[in-house]
This record gives C-alpha cells, structure tokens and sequence, in this order.
C-alpha cells in the first residue's frame, strides 16, 4: 500500500505535468485576444514544459547544454578557499583541516558543481547527504556525527522529485517551505529510462528536508520552486532544431539533385510495361543512394540531372542565436566558442564575467556552498565556528595582448610619475601603486621609496643652505 502510494504521487507530479503538455489549454500567453491566434500552436511550441523535457532538451540539444554548463564550469572549475581564518593561517585552522578532510572523500566541489548544473535544467536541485545513523531517509537527523558517518553526496534534478509534503504551520520558521520529499535513485542510464521504461533498477525514497540541502535559482513568487535556464529560449531552441534538422533533411534529399527522364519515341511509356518501370526506378534508387555505385545505365532514356537551389540557413540561425544569447544572458562568441567579432564583443564579454563574479557570489556560496556548510557544522562534521569566510580567486577575461597593453600603460604611468618632480609633491606613491594602478605595495619597494624621499630631502636642504649662503 505504500509503495502504491509512491508511485502515485510520482505519477500524479511528472506524468500529468506531461500530459498537461501537449493537451493543455490553448488559451496561453501565446494568444492574441484581438485575432485569435494562438501563436504557441501555430508555432508548434508545448503549453507547458515538463522536467522531463527540459532535461531531454540539455542532453540532445548543444545550445542547450552550453547553456546550462558555461556558467558552473566558469566557476566551479576554480574552487574557492574555505577557512576561518586570514589564508597565510590556514594550516594552524582546524576547521580549515576539517573541510579539506571533507573536500577529499567527498569530492565537495565536483559534486557541487553537478548539482549546480542539475538545479539549471529544472525547476530546483538537491543534494542527499548519506548519513550511516542507521534509520531510514525519512525520519529526521538527530544527533552530532564525524565525517566518518557522512558516506555520500547525491545531486537530484527535479525531473527525479517529488515534494510530498509541505510545512503548512504559519508559525513555523519553515512555513511552505518542503518537510518530506520522493526522490527516485536510478542506476541506469537516462537513456535506458527513456527507451526502457522504470525497472527494478529505479527505487523511490521518502526523504526527509534534514538529510539534504534544497538550491532554486532565479526565484520569483517562490521560495521553493525556481526557473529553469531553459525556459526563457525554450521556443528559440525549438526553432534552432527546426531549422538545423529541416536544413540537414532539405540538403539530404536535394544535394545531389534530381533526374529528368526523357523516353524516346520509339520506346514510348505504353510499350515499357510494368516490369521495366520497376526495373529503371531501381537503378535511379540504387545510383542515387549507392555509395559504391554511381554508374545508371540506360536503355532508350535520356537521363538529364535537376539542380536543386538549397537554402542557405546561416543568416536565420544567426538571428536565433543572438536571440539565445539575449535570453541566456551569455555572449553570443562565448555561447558558440568563436573568436570572430573579438573587439566588437569585448564590453558584453566584460559584462558576462561580471556576472559570473556576481553569481558565484549571490548564488553559488550563500545559495549552495554555505548551505552544505552549514549543515555540515549542524551535524557536527565540522566544528562550530563563529564565522567563515569563502575565499574566491580574481577572474579575469583579458587576452594576452589586452595583458601586454595594459602592462605598458602601467609603466607608461609610472615613468610619467617618477619624471614629474611636480606630482611627487602632491601625490603619494602610494596612492598610485595602490589605487591607480592597482598593485601591491610591498615592503621592499617602500623601504626603497623611503630611502630615495630621504635622500632627495637631503639634496633638497643642501641646496637650500648654499642658495642661502649666495644670498
């Protein structure tokens, strides 16, 4: 009976959603009141769009699945540093040692970064943390556990939850917020899934909110639910697979062009007979799709070759991928790897990795890595400390010859300052390694700094004794 009851509310949350899809109302946000069109239907675009077709759509579509990793590999692939203390103290930290215990066994940041990526396809993301105390997923974790305890780390997409239950208490801190959720663990493939059915190798879970972190992103009216990457340029990347799989067809079967057939008079269609038609389209098949024999022969028949014209389709991709990229937020030379337009993209790719600072920021640590880490130190895996810090490396998008321009104006400053008697009067060289030009100040150079002030004072005061002593 409970096992029915699972497989039920597994049905009722992603197969009706699926059915909802392609019979759903018409009356959408396609629709214009004023004609009567309903664009969605015209255009072939789904009503609603289902996990599962979010997550199909990143697995067989490549703008798609750029889409979804380009921001998680930007940031994931340059993990931060965590520690509670100044980085040159780490090695005295335990909680820094803790965490890289952590880090080691349970690939912190790889999973992470899976995660990230599933929590883009969806509406949300979980992480199941294996916690050997011996009770079953749905009874709440309870006491304090070392790392030896803790055995995985699970990335769910929401294609494979179901939340189940919710806090409903309005004086709960944790109102609305999930209690209980389904989670179905797979061993196969997606692919044996889809093309299989749910076998003996896919088991449902009751898990309770303790033992797993919950991650949403691009939150709206909803705490809980979030908005999947894909849903803004869901139709465009519909209209990419229109055109890219309708011009690969078109080019398919007009490549290599046609034939026209003329029969002579004297071996007129009326004598031929049903054999010998049969017999002549079996030698155009074979000639056209052979690709061993492109020899046809020919008997009274004049075979004269049809060109086709076939479209060239790049100007309309080009405009569904500047479309993408509006939607996506990623510049079109990053979302298609090309180096082309370099200069004219410099300021958008400017903009894109400012973006990526601000997420890896915003959502990465407080909506991700904090989460883990938090409860990590709830559970007593690490110990408690009062405070944190999450250490991220600069990023930078410049090019080696924007390096080279920007190393040469560094300089250029410095010489201008070092010949100007003027300006190191008035300004502080310090304020110009620092703030102008955005160097470190070491001790070194201020030692040396002090050491030519103190000299050129000195010349200064002797100059002005022997101007006095003239006078």
């Amino acid at each position: 009976m409970k096992l029915f009851k699972k497989i039920k509310s597994f049905f009722n949350h992603n197969r009706i959603e699926e059915l909802r899809s392609f019979y759903g109302s018409y009356n959408n946000s396609y629709k214009n009141s004023c004609h009567e069109r309903d664009y969605g239907y015209i255009f072939g675009y789904p009503v609603r769009i289902t996990p599962s077709q979010y997550y199909e759509m990143y697995m067989r579509n490549s703008i798609a699945h750029r889409i979804v990793n380009t921001l998680p590999d930007a940031i994931w692939t340059r993990p931060p540093i965590v520690t509670d203390r100044e980085v040159d103290e780490n090695r005295d930290s335990e909680f820094f040692i803790k965490f890289n215990e952590a880090q080691d066994k349970l690939k912190i940041f790889f999973n992470l970064r899976r995660l990230d990526i599933l929590t883009g396809i969806g509406h949300f993301g979980v992480l199941l943390i294996g916690i050997g105390d011996g009770k079953e997923f749905n009874q709440p974790v309870q006491g304090k556990y070392n790392l030896d305890k803790i055995t995985f780390l699970m990335p769910f997409s929401s294609k494979d939850i179901s939340i189940s239950k919710y806090d409903d208490d309005v004086y709960s801190p944790r109102f609305g917020l999930p209690i209980e959720y389904i989670l179905t663990v797979s061993s196969d493939s997606s692919d044996f899934v889809h093309n299989f059915g749910r076998g003996a190798n896919q088991v449902l879970y009751n898990v309770h909110y303790t033992r797993l972190i919950h991650v949403s992103e691009n939150n709206l009216d909803n705490n809980t639910i979030g908005q999947p990457k894909l849903q803004p340029i869901f139709n465009r990347l519909l209209d990419y697979e229109k055109v890219m799989g309708g011009s690969a067809e078109v080019y398919y079967l007009n490549g290599r062009g046609g034939l026209h057939f003329n029969i002579k008079d004297e071996y007129a269609q009326t004598t031929l007979g049903h054999d010998t038609m049969e017999q002549i389209r079996n030698e155009v098949h074979k000639s056209l799709y052979s690709m061993s024999d492109r020899v046809l022969i020919t008997q009274g028949v004049e075979a004269k070759e049809i060109n086709f014209s076939v479209a060239d389709p790049e100007k309309i991709i080009d405009s569904i991928l500047t479309s993408i990229s509006v939607g996506s937020e990623i510049p079109k030379r990053i979302l298609t790897g090309s180096e082309a337009g370099h200069l004219a993209s410099t300021q958008d790719e400017n903009t894109y990795w400012t973006n990526v600072d601000e997420r890896r920021k915003n959502h990465c640590e407080y909506g991700i890595l904090r989460l883990l880490i938090d409860r990590f130190i709830e559970l007593g895996v690490l110990p408690y400390v009062d405070d944190y810090n999450v250490i991220w490396d600069n990023l930078t998008s410049s090019t080696e010859k924007e390096n080279v321009e920007n190393a040469q104006k560094r300089i250029q400053t410095l010489f201008t300052y070092a010949n100007s008697p003027d300006l190191k009067a008035y300004v502080d060289p310090r304020y110009v390694v620092t703030e102008m030009l955005g160097m470190e100040f070491n001790d070194e150079y201020e030692k040396m700094l002090d050491e030519n002030l103190d000299r050129e004072n000195e010349q200064l005061i002797k100059e002005a004794i022997k101007d006095d002593k003239e006078e």
